[in-house]
């Protein structure tokens, strides 16, 4: 532990060999001890096993445990001194509730919140106590839920006041708690940091969030669903350039829609000419179409992301092989294919080796491989 006002540290708790995460009541004192189980070899097995101490002891008291593969059991968040509690997550109903227990040692239990959509992830944290004041999760948005009543009040009113705005961060507080740090901002603005004086009421500009982006005009952020084959709805957002209406979509995402609506008419083309213009098809016109088309399409994601070669080869290939030669089906697994191949292939760029290499240099080294493999595949299953 490190005293902050003169910087001198002392040790809190001995070191153990089955710890493997402390958590303190935010005053000093630990409170909580997670063990994660291994194998005689050494190999964790995904099972974590947690203790308590009572307030003033040093004995430690078994709580439960967690599954890391099932998620069942009881995933440590916090420890509230006040409360004399700890907040965890609990599997409740196929989704992540809230749930408080009692650290005195009855471990009574009850559920502060669950949400039927969504997981709850988090819980928010305030003062030099580390008093928990509500809850995080994500559905369409980020979303904060105060459950302590007096934040909440004063949450609602200072979105009230300041309602372009209204998204409200508590960050710090002075050593009586009468001056608050809080962070106000909205999709629209990185936000602003503010000294909110609860005595006085009164709000003192501190700062703006990020300099660079004043006087700019950022872009809204509208929530969207898009409905998946088997029904389910998949949230997703839609971000337009400031100012501009729905209808003048960026040329990538007109391109796709291009590309969708011709997908029958594309299929057609890999008959010979004579059968697709006996189906009524133009030819000509529908092969310049598609050309320009997926120019357009190829020309906004390199615009946007550079020159990364390789994914345009292996990725419809390889779809290819596994839903076969329908356009539709091919360009919906191409596009969720190249999403995960892309997003693989630059978390291996940033931690697989000592330093940073661009995206391009390992799909080229990824690609070329595959790619033969799959033109080898290919020859071999046409023979």
């Amino acid at each position: 532990m490190i005293d902050l006002d003169s910087l001198k540290s002392s040790s809190v708790e001995p070191a153990r060999a089955d710890a493997g995460t402390y958590l303190s009541d935010g005053r000093g004192n630990v409170r909580l001890l997670t063990s994660w189980n291994s194998r005689g070899d050494g190999q964790l097995t995904g099972v974590a096993s947690t203790r308590f101490r009572k307030p003033g002891s040093r004995e430690w008291i078994e709580l439960g445990g967690y599954n890391e593969m099932s998620r069942e059991g009881i995933r440590p968040l916090a420890v509230d001194a006040d409360r004399n509690a700890l907040f965890a997550t609990q599997r409740l109903g196929g989704r992540d509730a809230l749930v408080q227990i009692a650290l005195d040692g009855t471990k009574a239990t009850s559920v502060i919140a669950k949400n039927d959509r969504v997981d709850i992830d988090g819980v928010v944290r305030f003062g030099r106590g580390q008093r928990v004041i509500g809850y995080t999760f994500a559905d369409e948005r980020r979303k904060v839920v105060y459950f302590d009543p007096e934040f909440k009040n004063l949450h609602d009113a200072l979105s009230r006041a300041l309602p372009n705005m209204p998204d409200i961060d508590f960050e710090e507080s002075s050593r009586d708690g009468q001056k608050l740090l809080i962070l106000a901002s909205s999709d629209t603005n990185p936000g602003v940091m503010y000294i909110f004086n609860r005595a006085s009421k009164s709000l003192t500009e501190v700062g703006k969030a990020n300099p660079s982006l004043d006087n700019r005009t950022l872009a809204t952020v509208k929530a969207i669903e898009i409905p998946a084959a088997d029904g389910v709805r998949i949230p997703a957002y839609l971000t337009l350039p400031p100012g501009k209406p729905a209808s003048n979509l960026p040329l990538i995402v007109i391109g796709i829609v291009a590309l969708w609506l011709l997908r029958w008419r594309i299929d057609v083309l890999a008959l010979s000419e004579d059968e697709a213009r006996s189906l009524g098809v133009d030819v000509s016109r529908l092969r310049l179409v598609v050309i320009v088309t997926a120019t357009l399409v190829t020309a906004s994601a390199v615009s946007l992301a550079g020159t990364i070669g390789w994914v345009g080869l292996v990725i419809p290939h390889a779809a290819r092989l596994v839903v076969g030669a329908s356009f539709p089906r091919v360009l919906t697994l191409s596009l969720a294919l190249g999403a995960a191949f892309m997003l693989a292939v630059d978390t291996m760029c940033r931690i697989a080796f000592p330093t940073e290499i661009p995206p391009g240099v390992a799909t080229a080294f990824v690609g070329t491989p595959v790619f033969i493999a799959l033109l080898a595949l290919t020859f071999r299953r046409s023979a």
